[in-house]
């Protein structure tokens, strides 16, 4: 029986999941990575294919099946992630010695770029040479778990409650901890709300309430003489009944 829903545990704790992640995320992040590898090799080897993102992607037979266009084809599966590939890789001029294509027409757009150009008036420009960056992180350099978690907080759910984890304790009391807070716990309570046909929903322990998330960790008799028990053994001496 499944208590949690699969997505929502691969969420990160952030988002109140466990942090499994995505495969799917995972999957998409490292192909992206090869292919951003591919970025270097196409701007220094001998078919750069370096061109602008409107033609990235064409399957027209003139154009050159170059690292790019395999690049561009990822979009595809990102879109279902509300992910924008062309967001991603941005150009970063420098001194022009890469993108120095003509894309000036009349009319509009020449006015326009006269009005840029009156913008960068007092801009200084560093002389050094243009280049493909990723707007990922502030090193522009792809790394796979920037774009994971960026495919994972657009696929994956979000959930108001952030998980607190004590790493001073074990996983599985951490995991205990997270699904008592959601109220996934099989008590007699939420097994009869599922349908399960049990005999009785009240506390085995106790036979005084019903067997609830709060009751089994909070209010049973017999359950607040254990913590004092433990108080007992781990700070010497008893702690105030919790009930």
């Amino acid at each position: 029986m499944a208590w949690i829903a699969w997505d929502k545990t691969c969420s990160s704790p952030s988002c109140g999941g466990l942090g499994i992640g995505s495969l799917h995320a995972s999957n998409l992040a490292m192909l992206n990575n090869s292919l951003w590898k591919l970025i270097i090799t196409s701007i220094h080897g001998p078919n750069g294919g370096v061109t602008g993102f409107d033609s990235l992607g064409s399957t027209s037979s003139s154009m050159p099946l170059s690292p790019w266009n395999k690049i561009m084809n990822m979009n595809k599966h990102l879109v279902h992630a509300d992910i924008n590939l062309q967001s991603v890789f941005t150009r970063k001029v420098g001194n022009g010695s890469l993108f120095s294509q003509d894309y000036l027409r009349d009319g509009h757009e020449k006015n326009q770029l006269d009005g840029l150009l009156y913008l960068l008036r007092d801009f200084d420009p560093s002389d050094v040479e243009d280049s493909w960056v990723c707007s990922l992180n502030s090193n522009n350099t792809y790394i796979v778990s920037s774009m994971r978690k960026m495919i994972e907080g657009n696929l994956l759910p979000f959930q108001e409650d952030k998980i607190r984890w004590n790493r001073y304790l074990p996983i599985k009391v951490n995991i205990i901890s997270w699904r008592l807070r959601l109220n996934r716990l099989p008590t007699r309570c939420n097994l009869d709300h599922r349908g399960i046909d049990l005999h009785t929903t009240r506390c085995p322990l106790c036979n005084e309430d019903l067997e609830t998330s709060q009751h089994i960790f909070v209010d049973c008799p017999i359950v607040g003489d254990l913590w004092n028990r433990v108080s007992l053994v781990v700070y010497g001496e008893l702690s105030q009944n919790p009930s």
